[in-house]
């Protein structure tokens, strides 16, 4: 298996980065839901009364037209919030990266370092111990 393959793996599969994700979508809803209001926006409500002596049945309607304001302060917010998020979401994805990176060096460090101690230590240290058993022990 590919070390890229894993590394991108394991970093799609993180809660803290689904988090940020999950955070980066919430906030680009809320971006859609504020420039959504800019444009008039209509309302109906159907309504029925029953009385003692008397029932009645309506219907409202109403509509809110954003004039002056166009809602530019919660659009501008939202958008901001959004930037925000994406960047965060970038910044923990790339943390990831460097941390799994890390370990996965420290891994293949490792390794080296076991077979340097396996293929060469060991067997040296082994003909030293078969050494030590054939020479006889001198006593001064």
């Amino acid at each position: 298996i590919r070390d890229d393959l894993v590394a991108s793996t394991l970093i799609a599969g993180h809660p803290r980065l689904q988090a940020a994700r999950a955070e980066a979508e919430r906030q680009r809803a809320q971006l859609s839901v504020a420039t959504s209001s800019r444009v008039p926006d209509l309302g109906v409500t159907l309504f029925r009364t029953d009385e003692i002596d008397k029932a009645s049945t309506g219907v409202s309607v109403g509509f809110t037209v954003p004039l002056w304001n166009r809602n530019r302060g919660e659009i501008a917010r939202a958008q901001a919030a959004t930037l925000v998020s994406s960047a965060e979401v970038e910044r923990v994805r790339v943390e990831l990266t460097t941390a799994i990176e890390a370990a996965l060096r420290d891994l293949q460090i490792a390794a080296g370092q076991v077979g340097l101690l396996e293929g060469e230590i060991l067997s040296a240290a082994r003909r030293s111990v078969d050494l030590a058993r054939i020479v006889p022990h001198v006593d001064g």
